[in-house]
């Protein structure tokens, strides 16, 4: 009987390494695909929610993130907290954080507005004192997300920052303490809710990356069986 297909061992042990790889990138994102799902319904599920009072530890609860919750407290003249970034319609600017004084002296920043920058080469947080003295407010909870080493350092000396870095805002001021989340998307004293600085979509492409490693798994097949049957030929031939 004619051997129609001889690709070699060699490959064969390697296209089946590969293709085990592929196969399996593929699948795990599917997995992603499964989690990010489920995930961005409870944001959904959230965001629709009604307001829901502030609990006392509510930093230490991060399925807290995305939900809406009511705070009442006071502004003890304190400076805004600065963050670099840009709005929606990616005009660059700066969101004011206020911190905010509720039940047990809990001191929680509240993004209370944006502006724009006329000047690009001087970013500097507003010195002003704030001076709203009782607040409340109705926003989205959500904490700190991994650093990113493409984010510049703090400018601490004008409170500018270009992430949300509590950890960071926190020794700015050794008289308080912050909690370690960010009332975003607020509506304060019945305003407006203000620009939101952290994105409220996640981005779900793990189908597109899944299909990407499923379908390079089937090019390296068809790759495999094209070579196998030309070697194959060849040999007839000597």
């Amino acid at each position: 009987m004619t051997n129609k297909f001889a690709p070699g061992w060699i490959l064969t042990t390697c296209v089946a390494m590969a293709l085990g790889v592929l196969l399996w990138l593929g699948f795990w994102q599917l997995d992603r695909l499964e989690e990010k799902t489920a995930f961005l319904a409870q944001i959904e599920t959230a965001l629709k929610g009604e307001p829901e009072d502030l609990i006392q530890d509510i930093e230490k609860h991060s399925d807290w993130e995305y939900r809406k919750v009511n705070i009442a407290g006071t502004v003890n003249e304190q400076r805004y907290y600065c963050i670099f970034g840009r709005k929606h319609d990616g005009e660059m600017g700066l969101f004011y954080l206020l911190p905010v004084m509720v039940e047990n002296e809990k001191i929680i920043l509240v993004n209370a507005g944006w502006n724009a920058l006329t000047d690009m080469g001087k970013v500097i947080c507003p010195s002003t004192k704030v001076t709203i003295q009782e607040l409340t407010a109705v926003g989205i909870v959500r904490y700190p997300h991994e650093n990113n080493a493409f984010t510049p350092e703090a400018d601490v000396e004008n409170r500018v920052w270009y992430k949300l870095d509590i950890l960071s805002m926190d020794k700015v001021d050794p008289a308080i303490t912050l909690s370690p989340m960010l009332l975003d998307n607020a509506s304060i004293n019945g305003a407006d809710a203000v620009e939101t600085y952290m994105p409220l979509s996640v981005p779900n492409d793990h189908m597109q990356y899944a299909m990407t490693w499923f379908g390079l798994a089937v090019m390296l097949l068809g790759v495999y069986i094209v070579f196998g049957m030309q070697r194959a030929r060849k040999k007839l031939e000597v």
